[in-house]
């Protein structure tokens, strides 16, 4: 435990707990305006409580620099606790029991987007704008929430930046560029309410669910989420904010410069185009061998293709109507998830081209002389075997909580190709289901899905790090 920098991590929590508490506060001004004024005190006793106890630790546990174990060891530990802090709202003004609510908000906080919800439409606006705002902030992360609003450059805010399973940068350090994608991800938020606003939506509507399309998270405010509406016009915005939301902002802010070749070049937007294409089409073949019109073939499998790829988990159909062809379809685009850089879990598109790709270099080195230096090339970039041994770790480890998390569920009693189904949509952090996911499941299946996501949402490796804490795991690290 001597090599875990124990009061730095509490201070950092401390600040982190500051910035949960005013994200709490802000539902209590929707629920001013709609009359809800219970609901309101509660949004701000919860809020003000968690910034004087952020305040306490962080005046108590100075922060310091970070090493990028104890920066793993942060990012963990906010993205468990947080869940806890806003999960009071769901315990006490939608009635919640305490494993349903931390489910809610770890499910909402992680841009996951299943719910314990049975009735949506009967919450609160209050509570159905925290839903949203929750992963909203969830879908950039909370801790490149607290870089850009709360923290200078440096070395630890550099380092808090990797923890969260994020690498890429438009500028120069790591806080220049998370306020750069707050911006961008701001404008786009004004221009996708602006949007379903004239597709018919009422404002409150249009705001929450350019919020959650962005996001890729997948709440609605509606029982029967976006089918709910029957617009194409609504349907197309959100698969278009949907895209948006699972591509790099780096290429959005390329594009956004001037750069739109980027759309072109970029090899993540190449192969997630290839890949919707080909499946929808797949998608849209199946359900019309069962009886739909082609055109309303293609309309549902386009958007439950998009909304599966992207890890945003809004639907246009009842998912357990799906034949086992269309689930598995829906299961592969949320194992493979959107770009790298974006809103999107899973584990990413940059990673699996990387381990297609390299199955042609390593024929290509087996096959040519010995010592004849063969480059991995991709999108014009030389990719290491580091590179390459990073990828296929991470999807081994991936693959590891998906088969785990279903062995456990069809243990449980659920079918083979659903337990699946929901696994995936869990840990892809989509939002997803044939029905599993409900108040009724039983508690094992409720905390395997929790760990599933938060798993998922950090790309795995911190929460490992985390639990080796208590085998001294981290003492072995250089």
């Amino acid at each position: 435990m001597n090599s875990i920098e124990r009061p730095s991590i509490i201070g950092y929590l401390g600040l982190m707990f500051i910035l949960n508490g005013f994200v709490v506060v802000i539902p209590g001004t929707v629920s001013i305006i709609f009359n809800e004024l219970n609901a309101a005190l509660v949004f701000t006793l919860t809020g003000v409580a968690t910034i004087i106890l952020g305040a306490i630790l962080l005046r108590r546990f100075p922060r310091g620099e970070l090493k990028l174990k104890d920066a793993m060891v942060v990012s963990a530990l906010v993205w468990a606790l947080c869940p806890l802090i806003s999960s009071i709202p769901f315990m006490t003004i939608a009635q919640l029991n305490p494993i349903d609510s931390y489910f809610e908000a770890m499910s909402g906080l992680t841009a996951t987007g299943l719910t314990m919800l049975t009735n949506v439409e009967q919450s609160s606006k209050g509570i159905l704008f925290l839903r949203s705002l929750l992963e909203w902030v969830g879908g950039i992360g909370v801790i490149v929430l607290l870089l850009a609003v709360m923290m200078r450059p440096g070395i630890a805010a550099a380092t808090l930046y990797v923890a969260e399973a994020r690498t890429d940068k438009i500028m120069p350090t790591a806080i220049s560029t998370v306020r750069t994608i707050w911006w961008i991800y701001i404008a786009y938020t004004i221009l996708g309410t602006i949007l379903l606003f004239f597709a018919g939506l009422p404002l409150f509507d249009a705001l929450n669910h350019s919020m959650t399309s962005l996001a890729t998270g997948g709440f609605s405010i509606r029982n029967q989420s976006i089918s709910a509406y029957n617009n194409p016009s609504v349907e197309l915005i959100v698969i278009f904010l949907m895209i948006l939301g699972s591509t790099s902002f780096i290429v959005h802010y390329r594009v956004l410069h001037g750069d739109v070749k980027e759309l072109i070049k970029n090899v993540e937007v190449r192969f997630m185009i290839i890949a919707l294409i080909i499946f929808t089409l797949l998608m849209t073949l199946d359900l019309y061998l069962r009886g739909y019109a082609p055109f309303q073939a293609i309309r549902m499998s386009a958007f439950q293709c998009v909304s599966g790829m992207s890890g945003t988990g809004f639907s246009t159909m009842d998912l357990t109507t799906l034949g086992d062809f269309s689930k598995a379809i829906l299961i592969f685009l949320m194992v493979m998830g959107g770009g790298y850089g974006s809103t999107s879990g899973a584990i990413k598109l940059i990673r699996m081209t990387i381990i297609f790709k390299s199955f042609h270099w390593i024929i290509l080195k087996l096959i040519e002389p010995r010592g004849a230096i063969i480059p991995m090339k991709l999108g014009g970039k030389v990719y290491e075997e580091p590179a390459i041994m990073e990828a296929a770790l991470y999807v081994i480890l991936y693959a590891s909580f998906l088969i785990g998390g279903t062995l456990i569920f069809t243990f449980l009693g659920y079918p083979f190709v659903n337990a699946s189904f929901e696994i995936a949509s869990a840990i892809g952090n989509v939002g997803l289901t044939v029905g599993v996911c409900s108040p009724a499941m039983p508690i094992a299946g409720k905390i395997v899905m929790i760990v599933e996501m938060w798993a998922g949402r950090l790309e795995i490796l911190p929460v490992i790090i985390l639990a080796g804490l208590f085998f001294g795991y981290p003492k072995k690290l250089p």
